[in-house]
């Protein structure tokens, strides 16, 4: 996978001072950006923080697994392949300036009843991935396998990011 020339600019959801830090702002421009290039179905951004640790925290509107688990995996691989990935890959090629985090933690928000999920891209994968010693494949498998039910401490985090920022949806059409 080679990344692009350029990142695509795109609008990001506003945080609120507690959970933003402007250090980061042009790599999470560059994540948001390349993955509305590359989507095709849309994705449902409610808030975003990097946070304590160094994560970047990405809080999703996800489509519930009983609905379409095809589509929200792909919700889920379009931000961590074609967003993260290519935003690490922009960073390291001195493309896009400012602080990289060592992680992206995808963090789920539903309405549907069922216990919100949350799972981790590492960034040392993302470069593995993006520089060929690992095949798409073996990336996805990886982040999938950190896949787990978030904690009450996590799911009340998340919810007051949800509740204190606006929300952005990454769609392009052609994207697919």
């Amino acid at each position: 996978m080679s990344p692009t020339a350029t990142p695509a600019p795109t609008l990001t959801p506003t945080p609120t001072s507690k959970f933003s830090n402007k250090k980061y702002d042009e790599f999470v421009g560059a994540v948001f950006g390349e993955t509305e290039v590359d989507t095709g179905v849309p994705i449902r951004i409610r808030a975003w923080s990097v946070a304590e640790g160094n994560s970047l925290i990405v809080v999703l509107n996800l489509t519930s697994e009983s609905r379409n688990d095809a589509r929200r995996a792909k919700e889920v691989n379009t931000l961590a392949t074609s967003g993260y990935v290519q935003a690490v890959a922009h960073h390291d090629l001195e493309r896009i300036n400012g602080k990289i985090t060592d992680r992206l933690r995808i963090a789920e928000v539903n309405n549907t009843g069922a216990q919100p999920k949350t799972l981790v891209v590492n960034t040392s994968l993302a470069r593995e991935y993006y520089t060929g010693q690992i095949d798409a494949a073996e990336f996805t498998e990886e982040y999938w396998k950190t896949e787990r039910n978030m904690t009450a401490d996590e799911i009340e985090y998340v919810y007051n990011m949800d509740s204190r920022t606006g929300n952005q949806t990454l769609y392009n059409g052609t994207g697919d």
